[in-house]
């Protein structure tokens, strides 16, 4: 779609994303159209072993406050779940250890 112009993405976008969001299309007025030809997250070097780190000093009793999102993960929607699930497991250790 990089060489579609703005006006035929979202004609194509919106009925698709109907399929899973109904209605979506009924209140849209207007659109803006991003193009990212060589989009790719930016992660330093040492991040990974930061987050690590991180994650190894967050012992489930240690901390009453965990980070999570896709800056503490992988940099895609995807590591915003799985750092929320990572989360919400140390709670639910901290909450088992405290029931025994």
């Amino acid at each position: 779609m990089l060489a579609w112009t703005d006006d035929e993405i979202p004609k194509v976008v919106i009925p698709e994303a109907e399929k899973y969001l109904i209605d979506l299309g009924v209140p849209i007025f207007s659109t803006v159209v991003y193009r990212w030809p060589q989009a790719e997250p930016y992660s330093h070097v040492g991040r990974a072993s930061d987050l690590a780190r991180y994650r190894e000093d967050s012992a489930p009793s240690s901390r009453r406050v965990l980070l999570a999102g896709d800056f503490m993960s992988m940099p895609y929607t995807e590591g915003a779940a799985e750092s929320g699930q990572w989360a919400a497991g140390q709670i639910i250790r901290a909450v088992s250890r405290r029931a025994l």
